[in-house]
């Protein structure tokens, strides 16, 4: 990745300067964290590239194949169990498969249509709205669950919408991929969204279900069954990613004053301190290295890694801390988060950042990724 022919690119669609100033608060000053950080890492994407590597394709093509012949097991041993892992597995992959529409055109991504979800759907309301503008009023993916589910500190929330919320988002994360399909279906019957091939999939599996029972209806209930196990894997890690906790920025929040891309995006995300010790295939099915992921989306999780002592070393040189929290404390801060309506001052922010350090990690899981980059490093495309 060569940040300065990507920057020199942009003069190819130089029209005139802007007569306004943009609507974004982001700054992205020459000498600030985020410009600086990208120059920094500059050297390691250079050597070993940003696509992902031989082992961490062979881990999402055979977490596709396990999904795929595990469903086939459920229907020849009519097993509820066995349906309801195979859609645990489908989840895994499309989380996966969430790595891949990041990265350049691939066919990969289409793993992720075999899911309710459509990968050309979430490159707009993922990529350019939750990575742009995480935990703020453009982040579609809060607006998404809005009004049963709210995140927003400036929000007016009812006790229903704070505490009975702890109960009914299990269903609203068992049944978000069916929303995403009514939600396209009348898209299209509108016209305002084109049928595209991928949309195909679902459909398909549902006759195949149907056709490989006794009895369609039983068919019928095991497609179901197996999206709401894998829609309740994707949405509820999508929910448990380092973003919703009372210490992480949410719009209403007193923002920095100095509202640098990179470091707004890290005041929104958190650590979750068990990632360090994650093996890869783990880091890929739970959006694992997230605040690493958002500063650099387009880096395969399989090298994104490889940054992480730059990154805290940029971090150090301007006094700057990152959030650190486990998992059941990020967990905790889920049902926090949504019952919270008071707005938190930036300096309120910093004192509770502060008191996170002491689960800090170390860096030396880039050994370990370093490893598995040198071995595929001849077959990885650069």
């Amino acid at each position: 990745m060569d940040v300065r022919k990507v920057e020199l690119m942009l003069n190819m669609f130089y029209i005139k300067d802007a007569p306004h100033p943009r609507n974004s608060p982001y700054t992205f000053e020459p000498n600030g964290f985020y410009k600086k950080l990208k120059r920094r890492i500059q050297p390691i994407m250079e050597e070993h590239g940003t696509c992902p590597t031989v082992a961490i394709r062979v881990m999402q093509d055979l977490m596709v194949a396990s999904a795929v012949v595990v469903s086939v097991l459920a229907l020849v041993y009519n097993s509820y169990w066995l349906i309801l892992t195979a859609g645990l597995l489908l989840g895994g992959s499309t989380v996966g498969a969430h790595n891949f529409i990041h990265i350049r055109d691939n066919w990969r991504k289409y793993y992720f249509d075999l899911s309710l979800f459509s990968h050309y759907e979430w490159r707009i309301g993922h990529v350019f709205s939750h990575h742009g503008f995480p935990n703020t009023a453009w982040d579609a993916e809060i607006l998404w669950l809005t009004p049963w589910i709210e995140f927003l500190a400036n929000r007016k929330k009812s006790w229903i919408q704070r505490f009975g919320s702890r109960l009914y988002i299990h269903f609203v994360i068992a049944f978000s991929s069916f929303g995403s399909l009514f939600l396209r279906l009348i898209s299209v019957v509108t016209r305002e969204q084109n049928v595209r091939p991928e949309n195909c999939l679902p459909f398909i599996q549902l006759v195949l279900f149907a056709v490989s029972t006794q009895y369609v209806w039983t068919g019928v209930l095991f497609w179901i069954l197996l999206h709401i196990s894998c829609s309740y894997y994707v949405a509820g890690i999508s929910l448990l990613s380092p973003h919703h906790h009372p210490i992480c920025f949410h719009d209403g929040d007193e923002p920095r004053a100095t509202p640098d891309y990179g470091l707004c995006i890290l005041d929104a995300t958190c650590v979750k301190v068990e990632d360090s010790n994650y093996s890869l295939f783990r880091i890929l099915t739970t959006f694992g290295d997230h605040n690493l992921h958002h500063l650099f989306p387009a880096v395969c999780v399989s090298k994104i890694g490889l940054i992480k002592p730059i990154v805290e070393d940029t971090l150090k040189e301007f006094e700057e801390q990152l959030i650190c929290l486990t998992q059941w404390q990020i967990f905790r801060g889920m049902y926090d988060q949504m019952a919270r309506c008071e707005p938190h001052s930036f300096q309120y922010n910093l004192e509770q950042r502060e008191k996170t350090q002491g689960a800090k990690v170390s860096t030396h899981r880039l050994s370990i990724i370093s490893s598995e980059v040198g071995v595929a490093d001849g077959l990885t495309e650069v």
